[in-house]
């Protein structure tokens, strides 16, 4: 497939880790990215600490002032949101960010090779 993402880390914010979410890792890794997977907002912003994220990838479904919070300290970074329609009205951020109302794996891969390729 490529090395596309070779030498960009991406940061997986999740609550579940579910068939999707292995998914998405899982084509992010065959493009040559490193991912992490964090289930809670407050362990990703400690994460931002120990790594240099390239951008985030978010679930959206489970929307929380956490959550909030660390899309505005990622501000520094890419963000792809995903999940339910209210993904789409959370996308307020005056930096990149493509917001998915129905999370499809290629579609997020593709968005985020063309957006870490404009950076």
């Amino acid at each position: 497939m490529g090395s596309a993402l070779t030498g960009h880390v991406i940061l997986i914010v999740d609550p579940q880790v579910g068939r999707f979410v292995l998914d998405l890792q899982a084509a992010l890794e065959r493009r040559g990215a490193e991912t992490l997977i964090v289930h809670e907002a407050a362990r990703a912003f400690e994460r931002t600490r120990e790594f240099r994220f390239s951008a985030g990838v978010l679930n959206y479904d489970h929307a929380s002032d956490a959550l909030h919070t660390l899309i505005g300290d990622l501000s520094h970074l890419a963000i792809l949101l995903y999940g339910d329609e209210n993904a789409a009205a959370a996308a307020t951020r005056k930096v990149p960010h493509l917001p998915f109302a129905q999370p499809d794996v290629a579609s997020i891969v593709g968005a985020l090779v063309r957006l870490l390729a404009l950076a």
